[in-house]
């Protein structure tokens, strides 16, 4: 009986040991498994802030590099100095367009909001004097003193406005000069004048007799893509031989253009071309052509009778298979003339809008395609 007792006390002891192993086996592992999450969870909330942390500095080293690499602020004007500053500075210059898209250049007088753009910026870069007439004054009343200014056309020598328009002759004249009492009439000014004495805008654009259209002219692009190199070296001397490389292949490109229609105009026996709006002097002169012009036939309002007869007939006498025009030109007009002469209109680009689409480049390819294309 004793050893009964004594076996069931020993059994007793066992089990107690056992269970409390059990029960201190349960507390270390739920103290190891409260240990790993709480580790796991701080692991995971220290990534966390290292990234954010991380972010920050990225930002903050980001903003500095921006800072550093700062675009050049280049007003303009017109869209082919738009385009040659873009082709020029790319990445390293910010254009900002004083003249609205859709703006007739001859009529534009800057507001308040674009002489805050001149103030703003590093560099304007303007055609010249005779096309932006306001730029001198719009200069003078700005508060930039380290403000480069770039006048493209300064040196350039400028050509007399010949129009030769092919329908401008005396009886035209006289059988406009006395149509009804109330018809505007031309002024030794220039200028239009209804009947009340009224100024009228004038279609017109004859500049104190000189062609401001100097851009059309390759010989010319290249002097341009010069002064904005080096202009643009002067306000940021650091990206000099970017502006050089770039200048390089524009040129390339442009003696490229040159050296292809050189050869076709001097190898065609035909040398004239009929264009709406006389732009095309500077091309012209340099491929040894001549622009015919039609102006009063795409000006403003519906051609007299008188004027789309003239036409009609001087396309039917000498070939005349297309003419050129702006895309301002009247639609309707366009429609009208095409029906009448026989002649397919093909639209030019004179790069004074800064909505134009084309570059500088890929429009002189076009326009010289379409005068190559239509010379009579």
């Amino acid at each position: 009986m004793a050893t009964f007792i004594y076996f069931i006390i020993k059994m007793g002891d066992f089990i107690m040991k056992k269970v409390l192993l059990t029960i201190l086996s349960v507390i270390v592992l739920l103290v190891l498994f409260i240990v790993c999450a709480y580790t796991m969870k701080w692991t995971k909330i220290t990534n966390i802030t290292d990234g954010i942390k991380d972010q920050i500095i990225g930002k903050k080293e980001e903003k500095k590099k921006e800072t550093s690499e700062e675009k050049i602020k280049v007003a303009t004007t017109i869209k082919a100095v738009e385009s040659l500053v873009k082709a020029v500075g790319k990445d390293k210059v910010k254009i900002e367009k004083i003249v609205p898209d859709g703006t007739e250049i001859h009529e534009f007088e800057p507001k308040a909001q674009d002489i805050l753009k001149l103030s703003n910026a590093k560099m304007f870069v303007y055609n010249g004097d005779e096309l932006e007439t306001w730029a001198d004054k719009a200069v003078e009343s700005v508060k930039n003193k380290n403000l480069k200014v770039v006048e493209l056309a300064k040196d350039i020598e400028k050509l007399d406005v010949k129009e030769n328009d092919i329908l401008d002759n005396d009886k035209d004249k006289k059988d406009e000069k006395h149509d009804e009492k109330d018809h505007d009439h031309e002024h030794k000014d220039g200028e239009k004048h209804d009947d009340k004495g009224e100024k009228k805008e004038g279609h017109h654009h004859h500049h104190d007799g000189k062609d401001p259209h100097t851009w059309l002219s390759l010989k010319n692009a290249k002097k341009y893509v010069e002064k904005i190199k080096e202009s643009l070296i002067e306000v940021d001397s650091k990206n000099k031989e970017f502006y050089e490389k770039n200048a390089k292949q524009v040129t390339e490109e442009i003696d490229k253009l040159y050296n292809e229609y050189s050869g076709k105009f001097a190898k065609s026996n035909k040398k004239n071309f009929v264009i709406g709006h006389p732009a095309f002097a500077y091309l012209a002169n340099e491929f040894g052509l001549k622009q015919l012009s039609v102006e009063d036939v795409f000006g403003e309002g519906t051609p007299t009778i008188a004027k789309m007869k003239a036409l009609v007939e001087y396309c039917k006498k000498n070939n005349v298979k297309g003419i050129l025009v702006e895309s301002t030109a009247n639609k309707d007009v366009i429609n009208t003339v095409s029906r009448e002469t026989g002649a397919k209109i093909h639209q030019v680009y004179v790069m004074e809008d800064p909505a134009e689409s084309l570059e500088y480049i890929e429009a002189m390819k076009k326009n010289l395609e379409l005068v190559y294309g239509n010379l009579n």
